[in-house]
Parts: structure tokens; sequence; C-alpha cells
């Protein structure tokens, strides 16, 4: 079982991080960029969890991310951390309801996502009546060039 206050990490770590009620250690100081704050280890700055995660836990394997299962980004605690993929990340924030593109009923300009009206690509829906526009656009734009490049070839 691992403690809080491991000698693995140093006392300066340790400074920065404030047990919650919930079970987290919460690293306090500096968060930024998506609320993981940054930790200076190594002659660099790495995230605190991936450090504490390295410490405690062991290496993480090439190609693989830290997550939170307790879902809470300043968590430190390794009983709360485990590698994963990227898509094993993006599959626990759809389960846990925190993808703000699959609560969107319509797209950018309006137009319903319903099943006559999306398509899929690479795992991302997109829009038929916008696409259809971006084409008419593009056409209209660059058909006159197509014409002229014929037209002027001998």
């Amino acid at each position: 079982m691992i403690k809080f206050s491991d000698e693995r990490l140093p006392q300066r770590f340790w400074d920065k991080v404030h047990v919650a009620e919930s079970g987290c250690w919460e690293w306090k100081p500096g968060v930024s960029g998506g609320w993981y704050g940054s930790y200076y280890r190594d002659g660099r700055n790495v995230r605190p969890h991936r450090a504490a995660y390295e410490a405690l836990v062991g290496p993480i394997p090439e190609g693989l991310l830290v997550r939170h299962d307790c879902d809470n980004p300043p968590c430190v605690n390794p009983a709360h951390l485990r590698t994963g993929t990227d898509r094993d990340n993006a599959q626990d924030r759809d389960s846990r309801g925190r993808n703000w593109r699959a609560s969107r009923t319509h797209c950018s300009n309006g137009h319903p996502y319903d099943e006559k009206n999306t398509y899929w690509r690479y795992g991302r829906r997109y829009c038929r009546a916008c696409n259809r526009a971006a084409v008419r656009r593009y056409t209209r734009r660059n058909i006159g060039v197509v014409s002229q490049d014929r037209g002027g070839a001998a």
C-alpha cells in the first residue's frame, strides 16, 4: 500500500499536495493546461500525476497515458491513477458525460444532428447540409479555374 508522503518522491513534491475528503491527493500550486499542474523534475516540467505514477507505481509504457479513475485532474493519488490509451481516455470521458460534442443536437449553423442529416467519418459526426454547402462553394469558386486550364492548354 502506498502512503501519503512516500519517500520515493521528495518532500518538495508532498509540500504541494493536499489530502481531500474524497481521498484524492490534490496538487495545489499553479494548475494550468486543463487543471493538471506542473512539477519540475530532472530538468524539465512534467505533469504531477505522471511524476507520482512513475515514482510510486512504475514506468508508464510507451504510447500510454495516465488516466484518473476519480475524474479529478489535480489528483496525484496513485490509487486513483491507471494507464491507458487515448481511446480508453475518450471512453471514460463519454461514459462520464463529459463529451461536450456528444450533447450537441445541432451543428454550428443550426442544422439538426439527426439520422438523415448526419454522417460519420473517422469516429466523428458531420452535418450533411453543411457539407453540401461547402462542396457547392468550392465548385463555384474553382470551376472557372478548371475551365480556363482546359481551354488554355494547346
